[in-house]
């Protein structure tokens, strides 16, 4: 008859198997068919400018989606960050230069680490910020960040996605039909 105890170490199995598929393996970025990651540990002080400013250091056009989840009250970032990248192959750079290391601003005790994301895929990204009452606030750092590059007419992708998406309305036969 199972215990509590057993209970608790095949829930524990679970987690470390689910949590084993978000690991980045270098040897193997280029077979694996996620491009997004996710950023942890980062220190509360850094807001979306300095994290651009440090991501941009390399990384400049090679990533068309960054988003930095921040605490309103304590107008602060959550510690974590969202960033895909136009090339998979940027994500073993990307590992190798942020993953167990220290911070280099505020003199953050904090260890950068890097996962792939549960949300893969500009697309998927954009979909799912579609009806976020994020894209309402009328403060732009607090949203999806578009690099220029990537931004079509003064429009980014994101918003003309958004904009497609609700005059999309797929009918019973499954077609798709625009407004």
């Amino acid at each position: 008859m199972p215990t509590g105890n057993d209970k608790k170490v095949g829930s524990n199995k679970i987690r470390k198997r689910n949590e084993e598929n978000f690991d980045i393996d270098v040897n193997n970025v280029e077979t694996d068919r996620r491009s997004t990651v996710m950023i942890r540990n980062i220190p509360n002080k850094y807001d979306l400018n300095l994290m651009i400013q440090t991501i941009d250091r390399n990384y400049q056009g090679k990533y068309d989606f960054f988003y930095l989840p921040i605490d309103f009250k304590n107008k602060c970032n959550l510690g974590y960050a969202f960033i895909n990248f136009v090339d998979k192959r940027y994500i073993r750079d990307f590992f190798f230069e942020f993953n167990n290391k220290r911070w280099g601003r505020f003199n953050s005790e904090k260890i950068c680490q890097i996962r792939y994301a549960k949300i893969q895929g500009t697309s998927a990204l954009m979909s799912h910020f579609r009806d976020s009452n994020i894209m309402n606030q009328e403060d732009d750092t607090v949203k999806p960040y578009i690099p220029p590059e990537f931004k079509f007419n003064n429009k980014d992708k994101l918003a003309e996605l958004i904009e497609k998406q609700r005059k999309t309305t797929v009918s019973k036969g499954g077609k798709v039909q625009y407004k």
